[in-house]
């Protein structure tokens, strides 16, 4: 299963979708299930979506409950009632996800978004200061989707406004304090 953001750098998620089904078909594969993700929920980009290959159709911010429901739909597997088998080992139904065991699953997952922004920033940081404008677009793009991921709607926001500074040909400094600023504070509250 792929999650396609439709919004990217360098090719954009439908151009990406169309030559993924190509290489499918090229080589006798079935179709992967591709899930086009995007902020823009309007009905000409979800045909467009469509369009492209795309199998199904989040728009962002997605909520935990629906991108676990669209991968129970979309990666189900057939399995026969045993009534032997431990709870434990069945495949969950969507209604036995929780916001309980969705909370405890993403806590678990903190350190490492945490860890992972720290480094990307840097490498933001990095490439502004080699000239690398679009490498650093590029990574702050990355890491609002990731934030959005977790909830973190301001930390996204912070992240897109310093992408925006790049692509102005402004200087995301003041941006990128914020950012931190706002890392240290959540880093905090659930690490």
């Amino acid at each position: 299963m792929v999650f396609m953001d439709i919004q990217m750098p360098q090719m954009d998620g439908f151009e990406a979708t169309r030559r993924m089904r190509r290489i499918e078909r090229k080589r006798g594969r079935s179709a992967v299930p591709i899930i086009a993700l995007t902020a823009h929920v309007f009905k000409e980009h979800r045909n467009e979506a469509m369009e492209a290959g795309c199998t199904g159709f989040l728009g962002k911010p997605v909520r935990r409950q629906t991108l676990f429901e669209t991968i129970l739909e979309y990666c189900r597997v057939e399995e026969p009632e045993n009534p032997e088998l431990p709870s434990h080992m069945r495949t969950p139904k969507s209604t036995e996800l929780t916001d309980d065991l969705l909370e405890e699953e993403l806590l678990e997952l903190m350190p490492s978004f945490f860890k992972s922004a720290d480094k990307e920033m840097e490498n933001a940081r990095l490439a502004l200061s080699t000239g690398q404008k679009d490498e650093a677009e590029r990574i702050l793009h990355g890491l609002k989707g990731a934030a959005l991921s977790y909830g973190f709607r301001k930390l996204s926001r912070l992240f897109e406004m310093a992408r925006a500074r790049c692509r102005a040909g402004g200087t995301p400094d003041a941006s990128f304090r914020e950012i931190q600023t706002r890392l240290e504070e959540l880093k905090e509250r659930y690490l």
